[in-house]
């Protein structure tokens, strides 16, 4: 019932932008927020177990995808279109894979007979789909043509991936890769259909 009550909210408070005229509708945006949710969750969960699970691990996973966020703006900025969405999305996916296959017990149990390398391969490819993310949305956000709207779409986005955490209960963190996978494809189609 209070997954009910926020979706019915989000629709009732956005339902100019999202159930408006048809022209300027942003669902790339949509799927971006969605799945950027589940990759955020996943992530702080994953890193919780190399690093302990404190507000510090958190506030840090937390930081350093803001900082992703703010780089990728910057470079998108300076770069302008030269960055190619094919290109990304497809350095997505198989960051996606990787992350999703990556043994992470096993890479945990490596401890000190390989020095330690297995949390820094973990915190890499756990954090990599989402430094590209940042990348696929700077670059679709700069093309815009209503910013508001798509800004819209992308937090009601953001709103579903919240409520699609509660799978993780269900199905385990690391589903929610393939999950985000979904979302990310559902954005990529979207490209296809501008």
């Amino acid at each position: 019932l209070v997954v009910l009550e926020v979706l019915l909210l989000s629709l009732y408070a956005g339902r100019k932008f999202l159930i408006g005229e048809r022209a300027g509708r942003c669902w790339q945006m949509f799927f971006l927020g969605s799945a950027f949710m589940l990759l955020e969750l996943q992530s702080i969960a994953r890193l919780a177990l190399l690093y302990g699970s404190t507000w510090l691990t958190s506030a840090v996973v937390i930081t350093g995808i803001l900082l992703m966020i703010l780089a990728a703006n910057a470079i998108v900025i300076r770069v302008g279109q030269k960055l190619n969405q094919y290109v990304l999305y497809g350095l997505l996916f198989v960051s996606l894979v990787v992350s999703y296959l990556l043994p992470v017990n096993q890479i945990l149990t490596w401890g000190a007979e390989v020095g330690n390398i297995g949390h820094p391969i973990v915190t890499f490819f756990t954090l990599f789909p989402m430094c590209m993310a940042a990348f696929i949305f700077a670059t679709g956000f700069s093309s815009v043509k209503l910013p508001g709207r798509a800004l819209a779409f992308n937090l009601f986005g953001a709103v579903i991936g919240a409520l699609l955490e509660g799978l993780s209960m269900q199905f385990g963190i690391n589903a929610m890769v393939i999950l985000a996978a979904l979302l990310y494809l559902g954005s990529f189609l979207c490209v296809l259909n501008v």
